[in-house]
């Protein structure tokens, strides 16, 4: 609230608004979080919502601005302050993290509170449009600054006693590479000008009016679009073309095309040819984000990046705010590959923050991130996305035509459930079922039998993968269970062995 307060042109009245008890409380010296003293607060950090209207009424006149700084946890205690208690409507809303405010929920859960904050009838504002920010924040006095429960680094705000001099350029622009298309944010002062390419170095790449850009990008895809209307048009067909399987120059790696129904018609019916009926998970099936890239990695290296995957699992299943590993137990090259890889997570993601104790260097800290996808993930979403990628990749290359499933679901002809993990058909005939465990994998060795029994499959067109498990067992529980055993490090090789023999 300080950098708010001494940037600000206008003389704030700030309040806080806030479920978390060590706003306002003074923390030890060396606690690594950002500091919000009850001295810096006109009005110390509330719940209650009858005391927040009371103060904001007591203090507001026409020399402040009355802002009030709140988490969209606390949502709620703005909502009942305007409500009941009569508390006036503002005049602008800012969000922070506004793309988790587009209105997704997962399930059958209730609205997010990120979404609420754009419910008129749940909390009244005059604005919540950015394009006319800066026609109304001149005329008002009354602000309200959303903030994410974890957002520690706010971006100063400015509010502006005269409109005589505010810029009617866009809220943003666009920066683009001409050689390696890098795209980014920047300011909007900067449109018209050309700058270095940040990736590549390439010199001379414009920087654009965020509108135009947009406007010429749909008129290049309607000409496009327009092109391809023709082309179609003039194409014949005696009848509709079977459903294709997706090609091996397909990049595995980054394709929505694993998620089409010409990619996984052929797995599907395979099961509803027997009676069974299947749910598919498209989104399981796409590789545009980042979980196959991370996956890789993980398995590829498992030995030694299974430290940081295990511990983040246990953390967020505890409900643990850190994990920390100890590097003195870790050769120097591999402390380096740790860290290499805690980049890697930041970077995409997957953990809200990592550090290095300044006091000790020999321990690293990481801040797990809490997101459903990224904790499903880690609860051993990642060994599927790894076989997933892998073998997939593996039998294009073998030149074989394949059609996949992953994360699916099929009700048996009793109306029985059972999930699967990964189903491959080969060449539209040899069925390959990999069912994917990190964890305790002992009660699984009967079941996996047991299923493969009723779908009526070979030894060779099953495999039970688990990972870490040492390659002396993984011989052993073949030998002794009717089932084929396999871990992350020969998944591929024995993948490759098994259609060999099918």
């Amino acid at each position: 609230m300080t950098e708010w307060t001494q940037e600000s042109t206008t003389p704030l009245h700030s309040f806080a608004v806030c479920s978390d008890a060590d706003v306002g409380k003074k923390r030890k010296k060396d606690d690594d979080m950002v500091q919000t003293f009850a001295h810096e607060l006109r009005y110390p950090a509330t719940t209650n919502a009858q005391h927040l209207a009371f103060e904001m009424a007591k203090h507001h006149d026409t020399q402040h601005m009355s802002v009030v700084f709140s988490t969209y946890h606390s949502i709620a205690v703005i909502h009942h302050a305007q409500h009941p208690q009569r508390l006036a409507d503002f005049d602008l809303i800012i969000c922070d993290e506004a793309h988790r405010t587009t209105g997704a929920t997962f399930g059958e859960e209730d609205e997010s509170n990120f979404v609420k904050v754009h419910d008129a009838d749940f909390i009244r504002a005059a604005i919540r449009d950015g394009r006319r920010l800066f026609d109304y924040i001149a005329e008002r006095q009354r602000i309200i600054i959303y903030k994410s429960p974890r957002g520690r680094h706010p971006t100063p705000c400015f509010p502006l006693q005269s409109t005589s001099f505010l810029p009617r350029s866009p809220i943003m622009a666009l920066f683009r590479c001409n050689k390696c298309n890098h795209l980014r944010e920047v300011e909007a002062v900067h449109v018209g000008k050309t700058a270095k390419c940040p990736s590549c170095a390439h010199p001379e790449n414009h920087i654009y009016d965020t509108v135009d850009f947009v406007t010429q990008m749909f008129q290049h895809y309607q000409a496009l679009q327009s092109n391809f209307l023709e082309m179609r048009a003039r194409l014949t067909a005696a009848q509709q073309p079977a459903p294709r399987v997706v090609s091996p120059i397909v990049d595995v790696h980054n394709s929505s095309e694993l998620a089409e129904e010409s990619q996984y018609g052929s797995a599907m019916r395979w099961f509803t040819d027997r009676k069974i009926q299947v749910e598919v998970d498209q989104a399981a099936l796409s590789t545009e984000g980042f979980f196959d890239e991370v996956a890789v990695e993980l398995g590829d290296h498992y030995a030694l990046l299974s430290v940081v995957s295990e511990r983040i699992k246990n953390a967020q299943m505890r409900g643990y705010n850190t994990v920390k590993i100890k590097l003195s137990d870790y050769k120097p090259h591999q402390v380096e590959y740790l860290k290499r890889f805690c980049r890697q997570l930041h970077g995409y993601s997957f953990i809200s923050r990592y550090n290095i104790d300044r006091n000790n260097p020999d321990l690293l800290f990481i801040t797990p991130q809490e997101a459903k996808p990224i904790v499903r993930f880690f609860a051993g979403g990642w060994l599927e996305w790894y076989v997933y990628v892998k073998v997939l990749d593996a039998l294009y290359k073998a030149g074989r035509k394949v059609s996949c499933l992953k994360n699916f679901t099929v009700t048996w002809q009793n109306g029985e459930r059972n999930e699967f993990d990964l189903f491959y058909l080969l060449d539209d005939k040899v069925p390959l079922l990999i069912e994917c465990k990190s964890g305790d994998h002992r009660t699984y060795l009967q079941k996996s039998a047991d299923l493969r029994k009723r779908l009526k499959l070979g030894k060779t067109n099953f495999l039970l993968l688990v990972a870490g498990l040492e390659p002396e067992k993984v011989a052993g529980m073949s030998a002794t269970f009717d089932v084929s055993v396999a871990n992350e490090i020969n998944a591929v090789s024995t993948v490759l062995k098994l259609i060999g023999a099918a």
